[in-house]
């Protein structure tokens, strides 16, 4: 951590401090000690066995990273505990957080953090470490990290300690035929300049038809799972209408699993009756930042449209 106190007074790691005197932990009050070794920069360490839940382990990457979000966002401050939470953000300026997550982190624990702050008034912000920028696919935290732009669609926030770049990845889509594309905005935090480049992918030999049907073929589990449901109404995922192999705003979010949610829509005779559908296969909503009911009736939208079908 960055921050520790002698008596009521914050000092931060990476000022000249007076190596005598005895730092405490802001949250647990146990003594601290502080390193100012030359592989990492200046931080305050908990004993060994600490319980604290300030005193988790950090990377060289995530404390340069805090201290450069919070040189670039000068109102928030650093590392506040917020006992009624048991968390204690990165950064926090009144009701918005900055997490900076470096390290992998599981769904379910993502979840659990994001929920807690909202159900506090919180309004937490999750930018990425390298290690977790987008590549060809978005893992399942980067999907959960997803927020939504009129102007500029699904998008990411990420942070490239090294350059000292806050990064922006937008228009994030994708799609069997290019994989995963997007705008990549790079803002240098120092010199305060912004440049933007186009990341795309290689067009596929076959086409997605195509693609599923040879799945099939050697039984890919996810594809024989939604092989499965399609049964339930008489149909096969890989000789579907050709419109439902057309890309979509939301295979960002669903994958192959839109090829399913098309068909339900083609089941349905009105958009209650598609919604009923999706809500019931949407019952654990993945995305906190993310609003279900505005994603079910955008994607009835783009399947009417696609599919030229009038309702009564």
């Amino acid at each position: 951590m960055l921050l520790a106190q002698v008596g009521t007074t914050l000092y931060l790691a990476n000022q000249t401090l007076d190596r005598t005197l005895s730092y405490h932990c802001p949250v647990c009050q146990t003594k601290v000690i502080l390193k100012l070794g030359t592989k990492m920069i200046p931080h305050f360490a908990h004993q060994t066995k600490a319980t604290c839940p300030a005193s988790e382990g950090e990377t060289y990457e995530h404390l340069a990273g805090k201290l450069l979000l919070q040189t670039f966002f000068q109102q928030f401050t650093l590392e506040v505990y917020l006992p009624d939470l048991k968390q204690r953000p990165d950064l926090l300026w009144e009701d918005q957080v900055i997490e900076f997550q470096c390290s992998p982190l599981s769904h379910k624990r993502f979840l659990e953090r994001t929920h807690n702050y909202l159900l506090h008034g919180y309004q937490p912000i999750w930018i990425l470490g390298q290690g977790l920028h987008p590549t060809k696919r978005l893992s399942q935290l980067q999907q959960a990290c997803l927020r939504f732009d009129p102007k500029y669609g699904f998008f990411l926030y990420g942070l490239d300690v090294f350059r000292k770049q806050f990064l922006i990845f937008r228009y994030l889509h994708w799609s069997y035929e290019q994989g995963l594309t997007y705008q990549l905005n790079q803002i240098n935090l120092i010199r305060k300049k912004e440049r933007a480049s186009i990341i795309t992918h290689q067009t596929r030999p076959v086409t997605y038809q195509t693609w599923i049907q040879q799945q099939l073929a050697f039984k890919r589990r996810d594809l024989v799972l939604l092989q499965q449901k399609c049964y339930v109404y008489g149909s096969h995922l890989a000789y579907l209408e050709s419109w439902m192999y057309s890309t979509s705003e939301f295979g960002i979010l669903f994958s192959h699993r839109l090829l399913y949610y098309r068909l339900l829509f083609r089941m349905s005779d009105s958009f209650l009756a598609f919604r009923k559908k999706m809500m019931d296969e949407l019952a654990l909503w993945p995305y906190p930042f993310l609003d279900r009911e505005d994603i079910v009736h955008a994607l009835f939208d783009e399947c009417v449209q696609l599919a030229k079908k009038t309702f009564p």
